[in-house]
């Protein structure tokens, strides 16, 4: 069972920050990498269509020094 985050608007997201369940994200566009974060929100709706509920994770200093070398990590313009 995951306990997905639920945040409201008069919330402060970094209160809560260290309840946010740990994320792996991985990334096989040019060999596998991996990026650890944590699920920070959730939209407010499930997916009509796959029926899926998606999340948005935060990952702290993926630009980082401890990032060089390695495939840079990809945004999604939303």
């Amino acid at each position: 069972m995951l306990n997905l985050p639920e945040i409201y608007s008069h919330q402060n997201e970094a209160s809560t920050e260290q309840s946010y369940p740990k994320a792996l994200i991985y990334s096989k566009l040019t060999g596998t990498e991996i990026w650890q974060g944590r699920i920070i929100r959730t939209p407010g709706s499930i997916d009509e269509n796959s029926r899926q509920l998606h999340v948005f994770a935060r990952i702290e200093d993926p630009f980082g020094q401890k990032s060089e070398g390695r495939f840079p990590l990809k945004l999604v313009s939303t």
